[in-house]
């Protein structure tokens, strides 16, 4: 089988082709009959259901990855431009500030509290003039909070070099002593460093894209919003007293055969564990293949020659 794949390869001297070939039917062939034997036993204990179900559960909807992928991308960036709103900053110096804490090893959580705490201190060293304040600086300094957070940071960690107690007792007025041990390595960290390693130097340009996915975000929950209205009112054309007496015996059968799955729970129990064997025969399968790539010597000679191989290439061109 391999050996009509390997042809296409000229470079690949006659004697390492055959032994490629060898080496690859061999693996496979191991990898395969190993699979094969645990498959059987598993069939033969009675768990065919069991193997059905875990071949769909692994193989199948992969829809429904793609649209959790899209939720969540779309509810994280209009989380993002929430908290830039009420930081009275941009989406972008809110992503580059929460990339940088997450760096420093502070989740999202966490920098909220430190954020809020901060905006608390400030607040208050405004309010009240007479009253001695590790903020009092910043009173005023900038309306967006995310570019006030910063430099009181940055005054911490020069602060650190000349007076440590005096940055300590600075931190513990704001964000209190337990949030300390936390924020160290945050503060510590060269930022412009790692914005640079992280690539995330053009806040405008984040915010761009961030303000963009939020506006795609508000149209799903609007669509969302009617889907649903439009669905309530359809429904109610047609859910009639019959539906529900006929749901009502939809539910007494249903209830029948959950009785009956709990007198026959033992039963059951080898479906699922056949389902769990077959789920790791497929585990097996898989990482066996892959380690047959990774380790097969000739491997790396063989995807070089593939990439450079003109009778492939005249043959793709052919192909168009």
């Amino acid at each position: 089988m391999f050996k009509e794949v390997l042809k296409i390869i000229p470079q690949v001297e006659r004697g390492a082709l055959n032994r490629m070939e060898s080496q690859l039917n061999s693996r496979f062939s191991k990898v395969a009959k190993k699979f094969g034997r645990g498959l059987v036993g598993v069939l033969k204990g009675g768990g065919v259901l069991g193997a059905t179900i875990a071949l769909v559960d692994k193989f199948l909807n992969p829809l429904k990855d793609v649209q959790e992928a899209i939720e969540r991308t779309l509810t994280r960036a209009d989380d993002v431009v929430t908290q830039a709103n009420q930081l009275n900053s941009t989406p972008g110096k809110v992503f580059k500030l929460q990339r940088l804490a997450q760096s420093a090893g502070l989740d999202e959580q966490t920098l909220s509290q430190l954020l809020i705490k901060y905006q608390g201190a400030v607040a208050e060293a405004g309010a009240d003039p007479s009253k001695p304040s590790a903020v009092r600086e910043f009173v005023g300094y900038s309306p967006d909070t995310v570019d006030s957070f910063f430099r009181f940071i940055q005054e911490i960690k020069s602060l650190q070099q000349t007076n440590p107690d005096a940055a300590f007792l600075a931190q513990s007025e704001v964000f209190g002593e337990k949030l300390i041990g936390k924020m160290a390595d945050f503060v510590q960290q060269d930022q412009r460093e790692v914005l640079k390693q992280l690539r995330l130097q053009d806040s405008d340009s984040i915010t761009k894209d961030l303000n963009s996915q939020a506006t795609l975000n508000d149209l799903k929950d609007r669509l969302a919003s009617k889907r649903e209205a439009d669905d309530l009112r359809n429904k109610g054309k047609v859910i009639s007293e019959g539906t529900i007496k006929e749901q009502d015996k939809i539910e007494r059968l249903r209830l029948q055969n959950e009785n009956q799955n709990v007198a026959n729970f033992k039963d059951l129990a080898v479906v699922e564990q056949a389902a769990l064997q077959v789920t790791g025969l497929l585990n097996q399968l898989i990482a066996q293949t892959g380690k047959l790539l990774l380790h097969s010597t000739d491997i790396l000679k063989f995807i070089q020659a593939i990439a450079g191989s003109p009778n492939l290439r005249n043959f793709l061109g052919k192909g168009r």
